[in-house]
């Protein structure tokens, strides 16, 4: 009997021992690699800011000090089944992070923080990207269940976020987050590369004393979509304009064929999902944003680094962007007269929009410059990694 206690605790301190030094050789291998940090990517949300923003931060100049995962996020329906969630939490266990940053509120933050507690991670950065209370197509009693959902993400994370001062004052931020880093604008985009001038137009029949008008981004009723197309009906017939509609979206076949009926065919063109949106803004006159909710937009952010004047509503994070009257024109929501006024307006004066657009650029410069972006994100990483050395 004494023989076998003394084999069994030879075992469990040589188990003990191994145990130890894997952690040794574990704290060792963190020591001499870069951190690593698990960034998500919604599945099938390429057209949506949290999908570019944090694909811009795994592509900026951060990418020296730490080692950017990126981690493919599932649509809510899989991960609200065992085996969807199962499958994820696996996922994010063989990362290995130090990190995880992720995107919220909505029901995907609160799924994504439920895998990250599973997977044991203890080190989380909650981007505030929006808000399903925000949203204008939802029934009240699923309101009121995703505030319940959205304020156990942010207790849930180690340090959040918002990606605007109109985000970083509500109140569910200011009651439930744990710790709240505060505001830090999305990167702005730095594919700027150069093409033939033209380009664009000739590919699409466009003349060049056409004004062409763009809008980009998810096509929906909530990004105000049917807006838009009721305003274009608007716009005085005798302007030359042509209007280009790039993304996808469940309001666009609606769209098209709302543009079919009223005649408008040849004047709006649809061009669908585009990786190359920096090509066609460069060739463009005027962006529009008819958007009923909007917490930042960077749509409008990157219409501005191409020196366009704006026409977009006034609703949440836009003002922080556009100056009435300065670099674009602000509209209420749901008004389709007033974004055909202040779009004939645009069209009408070359001299208004050729200001109008060195105001946008010049906006951006100042405010939403990369240096700072990077920056403040630099010290909220560090700040989450030496809290974890203490």
């Amino acid at each position: 009997m004494c023989s076998l206690l003394a084999a069994i605790g030879k075992l469990l301190t040589s188990g003990d021992r191994d145990e130890r030094e894997d952690a040794v050789r574990s704290e060792a291998s963190t020591a001499d690699r870069r951190p690593r940090i698990l960034i998500t990517l919604r599945d099938g949300g390429e057209n949506g800011g949290p999908y570019v923003s944090h694909q811009r931060i795994m592509e900026s100049d951060l990418k020296d000090t730490y080692e950017f995962i990126p981690l493919m996020v599932p649509r809510a329906r899989v991960l609200m089944r065992p085996a969807g969630m199962k499958s994820f939490v696996k996922s994010i266990k063989s990362a290995r992070p130090d990190i995880v940053h992720y995107a919220g509120l909505q029901l995907e933050g609160y799924l994504v923080s439920t895998a990250i507690g599973l997977a044991g991670v203890k080190r989380s950065v909650l981007a505030v990207h929006g808000s399903s209370r925000e949203a204008v197509y939802f029934a009240t009693y699923k309101r009121l269940v995703v505030s319940v959902l959205e304020a156990i993400t942010l207790r849930r994370a180690s340090m959040c976020y918002t990606v605007s001062d109109y985000a970083a004052g509500w109140d569910t931020i200011r009651h439930n987050s744990r710790n709240f880093f505060g505001r830090i604008y999305n990167l702005p985009s730095q594919s700027m590369a150069s093409h033939e001038v033209g380009g664009v137009r000739r590919e699409l029949g466009i003349s060049s004393d056409d004004t062409v008008v763009v809008s980009t981004g998810r096509v929906t009723a909530e990004k105000g979509f049917d807006v838009l197309l009721e305003a274009l009906k608007l716009v005085d017939c005798s302007t030359r304009f042509k209007a280009l509609i790039v993304g996808e979206g469940d309001y666009l076949e609606t769209m098209k064929a709302g543009v079919r009926a009223s005649g408008l065919g040849g004047d709006v063109i649809f061009l669908g999902y585009r990786a190359d949106v920096y090509r066609i803004l460069a060739e463009s006159d005027i962006f529009v944003l008819c958007s009923l909710h909007e917490t930042l937009s960077n749509s409008i952010i990157e219409a501005g680094q191409h020196a366009l004047p704006v026409v977009a509503t006034d609703v949440g994070g836009v003002p922080e962007i556009v100056r009435d009257g300065y670099n674009g024109f602000l509209v209420d929501p749901g008004s389709a007269g007033d974004v055909a006024r202040a779009l004939e307006r645009l069209i009408g004066d070359p001299d208004l929009r050729r200001t109008m657009g060195q105001n946008a650029y010049l906006n951006i410069q100042d405010r939403f410059g990369t240096e700072e972006t990077l920056g403040q994100l630099g010290t909220l990483y560090r700040e989450l990694l030496d809290a974890a050395r203490d």
